[in-house]
């Protein structure tokens, strides 16, 4: 824990107090960190004004909204790293934000890159001034994603959320309870990487930056639960609109056609990243990790998470074939 002078300071630093009242001083005694407190302080509408009243004076340099920008849309645990690899060997560098957090730079910012990857959802998208945008993604059965999702969890050391300075707090979730028991957990109904994650980031917002956050005192309501055919309606036509759209299942048929439509060669390998398996011999964050036996049981409690998904993996899966795909 950090002590009141310390808190004292940080809160006068970042919100400009010159006197920081006692009842505020201990509001704040719940971090464990400065920098838990500094991310939590800068979050504060009184901080993002201060900030922007600092600045008086028209931007120099010239925002760039005549370019053409490719947006790989990495929904968790899909496949999306492999195909970030491809990209990027491709494309070149992409914009240095690879979570969902488009919101927090500047126009100016995002105006100076032509390619962008990372948790996005589509919302943010029309952050990025550009005159034309070409999206791509990869989905993989709903399923299958939530058991490797799971899995993944588990086999994360809880120190990796310490050394990335990030809340991580489903790995805590899942290295307590067993499967079962996690995909029923109460505060998970409305998880935005959970609960019909890939419908969710199609079709509005996800209220959080990182997947794997955690904060069951805060619950934010989907469209995916307050209006669902209207978010299966805007997931499927995200999905059309994009330049290109694979499915990890069917890999080797779709990842070519999504290449060839952003202009890239598609007689490349398709490489495998972020495995389990080459996590356990190239980081030391991970650990083994039982594999996951799909009971009945296991199946019941995943199956209210992927109600909408289902349903818009199979629109892709069909949208596919009718472009003579799959």
């Amino acid at each position: 824990m950090i002590n009141d002078f310390t808190i004292r300071t940080v809160i006068s630093s970042i919100l400009g107090h010159r006197h920081v009242p006692e009842e505020m001083i201990a509001r704040h005694r719940r971090f464990k960190t400065v920098h838990a407190l500094r991310l939590h302080l800068m979050r504060q509408p009184q901080f993002r004004m201060l900030a922007a009243n600092l600045q008086n004076e028209a931007l120099e340099d010239e925002i760039d909204c005549d370019r053409e920008v490719v947006i790989f849309q990495h929904v968790p645990k899909c496949g999306g790293s492999s195909l970030h690899e491809l990209l990027t060997r491709n494309i070149g560098d992409c914009f240095p934000e690879r979570r969902n957090g488009l919101g927090n730079w500047s126009a100016l910012s995002l105006s100076k890159s032509s390619f962008f990857s990372g948790h996005f959802d589509t919302p943010s998208l029309s952050l990025i001034p550009q005159a034309k945008l070409r999206v791509v993604s990869v989905l993989r059965e709903p399923q299958a994603r939530l058991i490797s999702l799971y899995r993944f969890l588990k086999a994360t050391h809880p120190k990796a959320a310490i050394a990335q300075s990030r809340n991580m707090g489903l790995i805590n979730l899942a290295r307590e309870l067993e499967p079962v028991e996690f995909f029923l957990h109460p505060h998970l109904k409305e998880h935005p990487s959970i609960n019909n994650a890939m419908t969710r980031q199609f079709s509005g917002p996800l209220h959080q930056k990182s997947w794997e956050s955690f904060n069951p005192t805060v619950t934010f309501k989907s469209l995916t639960s307050t209006n669902p055919d209207l978010a299966l309606s805007r997931a499927f036509a995200h999905v059309e609109s994009m330049a290109g759209i694979a499915l990890l299942e069917h890999i080797k048929a779709t990842i070519p056609p999504l290449m060839t439509a952003l202009g890239i060669s598609a007689e490349q390998p398709f490489p495998h990243k972020n495995s389990i398996d080459e996590n356990l011999t190239s980081s030391k964050w991970f650990s083994e990790t039982p594999v996951v036996e799909m009971t009945d049981a296991l199946s019941k409690a995943i199956e209210p998470h992927i109600q909408l998904d289902v349903r818009l993996y199979s629109h892709t899966t069909e949208l596919l074939a009718k472009r003579g795909i799959l």
